[in-house]
């Protein structure tokens, strides 16, 4: 196993498909079964945005702006049907992580020039 220190805007392996530890701060260890690197498409306007079709994982989202829109994403191809998330970006810049599978597609409608990142498998 490999063990890496993680600041807030990295997470770096030697090898990313393979087991590794993480150290977390100076406290912790988190044990990972697998460190995936994805794909990742940014947004910043009000538009509708199919980034998969098929199957796959939602990784993380990053808001990079505040604004007063709303950010939906689906499992489909299309910007309707299975609401995977939804939020208002009004109150402030943030990341989170998701980990949720779809099945159709994945596709992003934002109502305003959001200046979001989705990061995907």
């Amino acid at each position: 196993m490999a063990t890496v220190t993680v600041t807030p805007a990295e997470i770096i392996t030697d090898t990313p498909s393979a087991n590794a530890q993480i150290q977390v701060g100076t406290s912790g260890v988190y044990e990972a079964a697998s460190l995936t690197i994805g794909n990742y498409r940014f947004i910043g306007t009000a538009t509708t945005t199919t980034l998969v079709t098929g199957p796959g994982v939602l990784v993380a989202i990053i808001v990079g702006k505040a604004t007063t829109g709303t950010v939906t994403v689906y499992d489909n191809t299309a910007g309707s049907g299975t609401i995977i998330t939804q939020f208002g970006t009004g109150t402030g810049t943030f990341g989170f992580q998701i980990g949720a599978r779809y099945s159709n597609g994945l596709t992003v409608v934002t109502t305003a020039a959001d200046n979001i990142t989705l990061i995907y498998v």
